[in-house]
């Protein structure tokens, strides 16, 4: 507990520092000076508080989707009758924003979309075309939305692979195997885990940290739960996962058991650690690894994105290829890759390679004048990447924290809620 109060000093100090190099991979996505990041940061927020206040203005009837764009400082929004525009600039609530509205015509709505959508996603999911047409048009910007889990097909990897008649209630209160090396270092945010099999090893990226307010005294590292998929298996199907460094240096360092994981439809799992039983530095963090002055930052809470986010920036730190930022370019209830149907997962345009799965997705809180003072916002969770195309997928972060359909209730540890864990 000492160890923990003096890293949370230790946070409060760095909040005075300068932080400046965090601003070059938001300088390398927008192609500008890292002095003028600042200026492209408060723009964005003002341009997202001016879409938000739109949404209510906007129907599936007569609208496409609405987005914003730093660069051109503009709001897009997609018209179906070029008529209803005048509405939209007379309304009060856009009296700040009526110079950065851009109207594009377009010839279906958004609700006529979605029916089509709706339609083909019902046909066969092994159509190879069917799905490649469903997914590319959803760069498009046009959501597909799929309820109904009776209409939703059986994937062939079975669901959330754990031994019998475990459940989270028993998953929190046991505690990882005792008889293991001590841990004396840090396991942050974006740092490398591997399953330590020489000859099928497996490595991905470490998330974020999360609790049980029941049982505080287990934590749990998010991350996905295809990073369990090559085992090796322990007889309750669990799987153990060691530090994977920086330079994709497996050690034998135990980090922890996962014992609950799931592929599909939210790809998830969690590495349990017992933190009266280990010497892990365990603090609310990220890394950096390529800023020179500052290689740490500190999660002070969590986003929830909707539809009026698509454009913003958000930005992953994975072990393969570190910290990138990108751009928010779709939200989708239903997802299909690889013959497997996804549920809730975000579209970025963010750049991404194997071994990145897992990595937390987040935004940089910054202040009213632009300047990142070190916090960020946890945003989702890597599931999986094309580095090829520059596209990335994950899931948000309260599917990962909550789903009462398996009774996972869990909250996301951060700089003000350390002290609950013990």
């Amino acid at each position: 507990m000492i160890f923990q109060t003096l890293l949370f000093i230790l946070f409060i100090i760095l909040q005075n520092h300068s932080i400046h190099s965090q601003y070059q991979p938001l300088a390398n996505l927008w192609n500008v000076a890292e002095n003028e990041v600042p200026e492209l940061l408060v723009r964005e927020k003002n341009l997202i508080t001016g879409n938000h206040l739109l949404a209510s203005l906007l129907n599936e009837e007569n609208f496409g989707e609405s987005y914003i764009d730093v660069k051109s400082n503009k709001i897009y929004i997609n018209i179906l009758n070029l008529s209803n525009k005048q509405k939209i600039l007379e309304d009060s609530k856009m009296e700040k924003y009526k110079d950065l509205l851009e109207f594009n015509g377009v010839f279906n709505s958004l609700a006529n979309l979605n029916s089509t959508f709706n339609k083909l996603i019902s046909l066969n999911y092994n159509d190879k075309e069917n799905n490649d047409f469903i997914n590319q048009a959803k760069k498009f910007n046009v959501i597909i939305r799929h309820r109904g889990k009776e209409e939703i097909p059986t994937s062939s990897v079975s669901n959330y692979q754990y031994g019998p008649n475990q459940n989270k209630r028993n998953l929190i209160k046991r505690s990882p195997p005792s008889k293991r090396p001590k841990l004396a270092i840090e396991v942050l945010g974006g740092h490398g885990l591997h399953n330590n099999d020489h000859n099928n090893s497996y490595g991905c990226s470490a998330g974020f940290w999360v609790f049980d307010e029941e049982f505080p005294e287990i934590l749990l590292l998010a991350t996905v739960g295809h990073c369990a998929i090559k085992g090796p298996f322990k007889p309750d199907g669990s799987v153990d996962f060691y530090y994977l460094g920086l330079k994709a240096l497996m050690t034998n360092t135990f980090v922890g058991t996962m014992e609950t994981y799931d592929f599909d439809p939210i790809d998830r799992g969690y590495v349990a650690v017992n933190t009266s039983n280990t010497r892990l530095s365990i603090f609310p963090s990220i890394i950096n690894p390529d800023s020179q002055t500052y290689q740490v930052q500190f999660i002070v809470g969590q986003k929830i994105l909707s539809e009026k986010d698509i454009g913003s920036t958000i930005c992953k730190s994975g072990y393969r290829t570190h910290v990138t930022c990108g751009t928010l370019r779709g939200i989708h209830d239903t997802y299909i890759m690889d013959g497997k149907t996804y549920k809730s997962v975000l579209e970025a345009e963010l750049f991404s390679a194997e071994g990145d799965s897992g990595s937390p997705v987040f935004q940089y809180v910054i202040d009213d004048d632009g300047v990142i003072r070190g916090n960020v916002n946890i945003v989702g969770l890597l599931l999986a990447g094309n580095s090829t195309v520059n596209m990335t997928l994950f899931h948000p972060v309260d599917k990962i924290l909550v789903d009462e359909d398996i009774g996972i209730e869990l909250t996301l540890l951060t700089v003000s809620n350390i002290g609950k864990i013990r």
